[in-house]
């Protein structure tokens, strides 16, 4: 039997971290639960992050990095449908990679938890930018009834996009389901298109 590298055991643990961030928030997440979730010991965590705060920092760095990495991977490409197909491809496959970090990049605009939408406040630009929206209108907290309609209607359709992924990677569990892929990036694609 190979034994995980560290790096392995790192990405793991950190995984199911974000996606215990991304339901149950910062306090209600706790080393013990991260620990029951991974199967390790709470030594094991804590002999790698030494702390809550440390694990959580950890996460949140992770998540903006994988943000920063999606939005990177479409920049060269125009807004419109190719650009989208991409990127919601790219979700797709994070999410079935790593559903934690699926779920904790949703949860930078959804969760009603304010201490989490304020750590991942670095996440939320890159998520517009990934579907060509404007600094101005990429700003996490803005009042819905600013925004014009076409632009409001735009955030509307990514959220239910990424928010249909999300769901189903969650349903199903991350399994990697022959033909799920494909299909889950054509539909959220098209909702996006309207």
């Amino acid at each position: 039997m190979v034994r995980p590298t560290r790096a392995a055991l790192d990405d793991a643990i950190l995984d199911v971290a974000a996606g215990l961030f991304a339901v149950r928030g910062f306090r209600g997440t706790s080393v013990q639960s991260v620990a029951d979730a991974t199967g390790y010991s709470k030594g094991a965590i804590l002999a790698r992050f030494s702390s809550k705060e440390l694990l959580f920092d950890a996460v949140i760095e992770r998540c903006v990095s994988m943000a920063a990495a999606l939005s990177a991977s479409v920049e060269s490409l125009p807004a419109g449908a190719d650009r989208d197909a991409k990127a919601v491809a790219g979700f797709v496959d994070l999410s079935f990679s790593h559903p934690g970090n699926g779920a904790l990049l949703m949860a930078a605009i959804l969760s009603p938890d304010q201490e989490i939408r304020m750590a991942l406040d670095r996440t939320t630009p890159h998520i517009w930018n990934i579907f060509g929206a404007s600094q101005d209108d990429a700003r996490a907290d803005l009042d819905a009834s600013l925004l014009s309609p076409k632009v409001l209607e735009r955030r509307v359709r990514v959220v239910c996009a990424l928010g249909g992924v999300s769901a189903t990677v969650s349903a199903t569990e991350a399994a990697d389901i022959p033909g799920l892929r494909p299909l889950l990036s054509s539909i959220a694609a098209e909702t996006l298109r309207g």
